[in-house]
């Protein structure tokens, strides 16, 4: 089961994606979660005709929560002292090994 953010970050309640990535980080060192920009912004325009409404469901619940969720786990992580890094440096360093 994907945990990576976007649409499974928004999606599941916080208690859920916690216990999703702790389950995860037991036979994982590294986690990537990766977001797009309007995941951000709960004031993006609506498409409001001829839009499927699962793919209308999954694009807009959550987006005004994303950022204070994201705060939330950045400080679970900090808690529980978990290492933050750049995609960038971990692909250099495991290159260089």
């Amino acid at each position: 089961m994907s945990v990576g953010g976007g649409s499974y970050f928004r999606l599941y309640p916080f208690s859920v994606f916690v216990k999703l990535v702790k389950k995860y980080m037991k036979d994982s060192n590294d986690l990537v979660l990766y977001f797009q920009p309007w995941e951000f912004d709960p004031w993006q325009p609506r498409v409001k005709n001829g839009i499927n409404p699962w793919y209308k469901f999954r694009h807009y619940v959550g987006l005004e929560k994303t950022y204070s969720k994201l705060d939330r786990f950045i400080n679970f992580a900090l808690q529980n002292n978990w290492k933050f890094s750049t995609l960038s440096d971990k692909v250099k360093k495991h290159y260089k090994e």
